[in-house]
């Protein structure tokens, strides 16, 4: 049966601006809750002390994979130097890297769809909360999307000019991205196998991209060929990253196996949602139980099905969601990566720029209802997961102010050390346990009095920062082993 091709309005002025409502439904979505550093165990910590290193000394050798995605580590390094090391200062690099990839997301949708298209397209962008969440928070999955954006951006101006220098420029987006995070060489099968369809004209434009794609990196391996006699450094911490420890594996999973097409790995990550299936689909169940992501990916075989007289396996709308499903097969299958919502932030685009040009074609079908219906069940679940962060800002200052009143008598836990790092008290007291310091402080997500580190100890006062039904409490703990206790406060609870 014959297939008739999706409206398409290339350009509708009438309608709002795309980058701009895109943009600032972002910082409405979240900017009421300005978190943006976590810390803990979590990833965001490694950069930060990273960049700190970079600010002090200028350049630093990596020891950990954290440490070689200079696209991220370099520049917020250089904000640290200029601009003092705060948690403010933190998320700049991270607000302008989300920023970039909105701006260039739009762009392509508008360019190649129509305003309408970038419109809803945009929308259901920033209301993925996988993505959003990231706009202040350092990451380098924003850092690795917008760079691959990049790309896409001028590899789509090098095939329509047909000029050399837009595809150097393309692949070196692309070099950048894969320096923000290896997995971006994930995208290499998918374009090998994307080739045929280019213009014949247009294959010219293969090698200049090739040479701007190798400039990165070989910029990188000459750098750690003199400094440490190691060109090789950023493949070999890359490779070696999946011996770390990680709760999200099972207990007593071989860590010194390599993850590749490994079925430990691959379903052996904890499970979104509590739903445990079998590790054939434990990743794609992933990705689609988890509300940060899973409503964009199953809005675009909805919209599929419902313009399904648009569509053919010809069209382009077709062969774009195919691209997306290889590239997170590469992803689950191949490299076993954890399948987190934020580590497929290229799949949540793609299924974003998908929504806008389906629902628009539906709208422009007289289909009113349904798109309306589609963007607003996606702001929906952006709005609450992007709501369920806390913010740092208030605990650090609270925690150093605690300490300083009483000087050489504190400590505090690891995970709290590394939550409250931009603090300057806090960055100074020694991690317990320290048999000297009587007074304990740890930032905790249960009651204070479940959270003691023993019978020992009580609480002397607490301050609590979660929303409801979801606490973060900072807590002081007394010893009544080696401290004479005095008059203790009361509970703080504000």
């Amino acid at each position: 049966m014959a297939t008739r091709a999706l409206p398409l309005q290339a350009s509708n002025r009438a309608l709002p601006n795309p980058a701009l409502v895109a943009a600032l439904l972002l910082c409405a979505l979240v900017l009421p809750n300005p978190a943006g550093y976590v810390g803990a165990g979590g990833d965001d910590y490694h950069y930060v002390e990273a960049a700190r290193c970079i600010a002090t000394q200028g350049w630093c050798a990596p020891e950990t994979h954290w440490a070689t995605r200079w696209p991220l580590v370099a520049p917020m390094g250089a904000a640290f130097a200029l601009f003092g090391d705060a948690v403010r200062t933190s998320m700049i690099v991270p607000f302008a890297y989300t920023l970039m990839a909105t701006l260039l997301f739009t762009w392509l949708v508008e360019r190649h769809w129509g305003r309408g298209a970038a419109l809803f397209g945009g929308i259901a962008f920033v209301g993925t909360a996988s993505f959003a969440k990231g706009l202040l928070q350092p990451n380098v999955e924003t850092v690795e999307l917008a760079w691959q954006l990049a790309a896409v951006a001028a590899g789509s101006l090098a095939v329509a000019s047909g000029k050399a220098r837009w595809a150097l420029l393309a692949g070196l987006a692309f070099g950048f991205a894969v320096q923000s995070r290896m997995t971006g060489l994930a995208w290499l099968p998918v374009l090998v196998l994307a080739m045929p369809l280019l213009p014949v004209a247009s294959r010219r434009l293969i090698l200049p991209a090739l040479v701007g794609a190798a400039f990165p990196l070989l910029l990188d391996m000459v750098v750690n060929a003199f400094a440490t006699g190691r060109p090789l450094l950023i493949f070999e911490l890359s490779a070696a990253h999946t011996r770390i420890a990680s709760t999200e594996l099972p207990a007593g999973t071989d860590l010194t196996r390599s993850p590749l097409l490994n079925p430990a790995f691959i379903g052996g990550w904890a499970p979104a949602m509590g739903i445990a299936a079998h590790w054939s689909i434990q990743g794609v169940v992933n990705l689609l139980a988890n509300p940060q992501m899973g409503p964009v990916l199953v809005s675009v075989p909805v919209l599929m099905l419902l313009a399904r007289r648009h569509l053919s396996w010809r069209t382009a709308e077709v062969r774009f969601a195919l691209a997306a499903a290889a590239y997170a097969a590469v992803l689950i299958y191949v490299l076993a990566i954890d399948p987190k919502a934020r580590m497929f932030l290229p799949v949540a685009a793609i299924a974003a720029a998908l929504v806008g040009r389906l629902a628009w074609a539906l709208w422009q079908d007289g289909e009113r209802s349904i798109p309306v219906g589609v963007i607003a069940i996606l702001l929906l679940f952006g709005a609450i997961e992007t709501a369920k962060r806390y913010d740092m800002t208030v605990a650090g200052p609270l925690a150093g102010q605690w300490a300083r009143e009483h000087p050489g008598s504190v400590a505090i836990d690891a995970q709290s050390h590394r939550t409250l790092t931009f603090d300057a008290t806090v960055r100074t007291l020694p991690v317990w346990p320290v048999a000297s310091r009587p007074r304990l402080l740890m930032l905790v997500t249960d009651p204070c009095d479940a959270s003691r580190p023993g019978d020992a100890w009580h609480v002397a006062r607490q301050a609590d920062f979660g929303p409801p039904g979801d606490p973060l409490v900072l807590c002081e703990f007394v010893s009544r082993t080696n401290f004479a206790p005095t008059k203790l406060r009361q509970p703080d609870t504000r």
